[in-house]
């Protein structure tokens, strides 16, 4: 049985059942249900009766002629859930193999991704199967499917010009075949407070680095990142967005680049590895509430997590294998 169809076919999720229990309560006839949750009305009609309990209660306008109690059916979704994932049971392959929804349940609990756990699990399930299963209710546990929005251009003309573009990188850079170069961009916390957090993202290893500040001042910026580069020889390049708060990073040792205005995905590296600071390090707090201790943990724990993108190394593992392999080559100069 197809977990693709369950989705799309005869077959309901809990969110659409829910849909149906709200509509039926609110008097709504099959077709305007059927149109709220995608599905024929023949399918939806079938759905009610077959998930309907009777209930029997005392008639209000119960007299010498009228009966005493009156009976009323009654359609809830999780009931209906739970008699659909019940008469299923043993039918899918996540079912059949022992252990295995335990298993894919605590790596989800641990935040992997699905397609990691697919590969985990030496692909008994692959990553769609996987979220399948966790929209149909038969994992406990997942993470919400990633939405992907498409590339916008904008008008990139008249915009104050910081320093070299991305244009002018060479184009070693963007093969990521060479190590040592950086896209960085700040973290900005809950508006009104101060510190924010700049985060550099080595585009090869995809191993990242995240400093924190008392403010966003270009002044202060420019102090952070002259102090990061003292002791990382091995940097490259590093490219930023046209923030003004990188006004003064291009005065730095290193070559600096600026990505086009409103084109976060030509720093698409450092864009997904702070999605994953937000996730480990919620936004909509004040940054300086955060513990030094909750910071490293959080960063750690993202530099450590077996990436796809990495044939399902570590970032921090293929990061060390790089700067081993820079300093024998810098050394043998």
């Amino acid at each position: 049985m197809s977990l693709t169809q369950d989705t799309k076919g005869k077959h309901f999720t809990l969110e659409e059942r829910f849909k149906i229990q709200f509509g039926l309560e609110q008097g709504k006839s099959f077709a305007q249900i059927a149109k709220d949750v995608g599905k024929d009305k023949s399918v939806v009609w079938k759905e009610v009766q077959r998930n309907s309990v009777t209930q029997k209660t005392e008639n209000p306008n119960y007299k010498k002629y009228e009966p005493e109690f009156i009976e009323k059916t009654i359609y809830k979704a999780e009931n209906a859930q739970l008699n659909y994932l019940e008469n299923r049971r043993g039918n899918y392959k996540i079912d059949r193999i022992p252990g295995l929804m335990k298993k894919i349940d605590d790596m989800l609990e641990a935040k992997l991704h699905p397609a990691i756990i697919a590969h985990k699990i030496d692909g008994a399930l692959c990553h769609t199967t996987i979220y399948n299963c966790i929209e149909l209710g038969l994992l406990k546990r997942g993470r919400v499917k990633m939405r992907r929005k498409g590339h916008r251009k904008k008008d990139r003309t008249n915009k104050t010009k910081l320093g070299d573009s991305i244009e002018l990188r060479p184009p070693e850079v963007n093969t990521r075949k060479t190590f040592g170069h950086l896209e960085g961009d700040l973290v900005m916390g809950k508006q009104g407070t101060k510190e924010v957090w700049l985060t550099l993202v080595e585009r090869k290893t995809r191993y990242g680095f995240a400093l924190r500040l008392p403010n966003k001042l270009a002044a202060t910026v420019k102090a952070a990142l002259e102090e990061f580069l003292k002791s990382r020889s091995w940097v490259k390049s590093i490219t930023f967005d046209n923030g003004s708060e990188f006004a003064n990073v291009s005065q730095v040792s290193v070559p600096i680049y600026f990505a086009h205005p409103y084109s976060a995905w030509e720093r698409g590296t450092n864009e997904n590895w702070n999605r994953l600071v937000r996730r480990e390090l919620p936004k909509g707090r004040n940054l300086a509430l955060f513990t030094d201790e909750e910071f490293k943990t959080g960063i750690n724990f993202i530099n450590n997590l077996p990436r796809k993108i990495l044939d399902y190394e570590t970032a921090q593992e293929v990061f060390s294998k790089e700067l081993l392999l820079d300093s024998v080559c810098t050394s043998s100069i």
